[in-house]
């Protein structure tokens, strides 16, 4: 799994909050509508952040080491104020106000970030760790594993991790997003016709030790020992 860094400086209080939700709408005659999500992940969070007084060092770690390095393409983690996990966002906008020669204010705009690239991850035979997946309805943290080769989630301690898995389908080469719904994994089929690559996801097995790869054939969750 990917390790992203975390943001570095503690943003100031007062910061700005939006979220906006990504909707289809048809709109008929006479007023009517009939309105529909658009995707999985239909909301996304922004965040207008301000860091009002920095020294120069500061300034540089927040700007120069942290903002320019990862250049508004790889996210990191960043836990807001009144919520309780951290989540991924990226930053491709941030002004630096100098106050004085050594004090800095500086205001970010991020967005958070759903990246679909996630590695593909191998564990040896007699491994017990395993991808970790969040919960749509409970907002627990999942580890993903098999027993016997059957595709199961384990509880986890980690509450900060939050992902999605992509599989393509062995049967139809349809796409499918791997989910935990009230501790139980699902599929869904989700339009992602530029994502070419096959992702396999492999696991350990928690009785039989054997090291199982997550697949999809028709919309079917399964597991194929490796």
């Amino acid at each position: 799994m990917s390790s992203y860094l975390t943001l570095p400086i503690t943003p100031s209080y007062g910061s700005d909050f939006s979220q906006k939700a990504r909707r289809f709408q048809n709109q008929f005659g006479d007023g009517y509508s009939q309105t529909a999500v658009d995707g999985l992940i239909a909301t996304a969070q922004t965040l207008n952040l301000e860091w009002n007084a920095l020294s120069l060092a500061d300034k540089e770690s927040l700007c120069e080491n942290f903002f320019e390095l990862l250049a508004g393409s790889t996210p990191f983690y960043y836990t807001p104020y009144g919520q309780a996990n951290a989540l991924l966002w990226k930053c491709s906008d941030w002004d630096v106000t100098p106050l004085s020669s050594y004090t800095f204010k500086v205001s970010a705009t991020i967005k958070q970030s759903f990246d679909i690239t996630n590695p593909i991850i191998y564990i040896p035979p007699g491994g017990t760790w395993a991808p970790l997946i969040k919960d749509l309805v409970t907002g627990g943290v999942y580890l993903i594993g098999t027993e016997s080769g059957v595709p199961v989630t384990i509880p986890s301690s980690n509450t900060t991790t939050i992902m999605v898995y992509y599989l393509i389908d062995v049967a139809n080469n349809g796409v499918y997003a791997l989910t935990c719904s009230s501790g139980v994994l699902e599929l869904q089929a989700v339009d992602l016709s530029f994502f070419s690559q096959a992702v396999a996801y492999a696991v350990a097995d928690q009785i039989t030790g054997g090291t199982y790869q997550i697949v999809s054939d028709n919309g079917d969750l399964a597991a194929e020992l490796i």
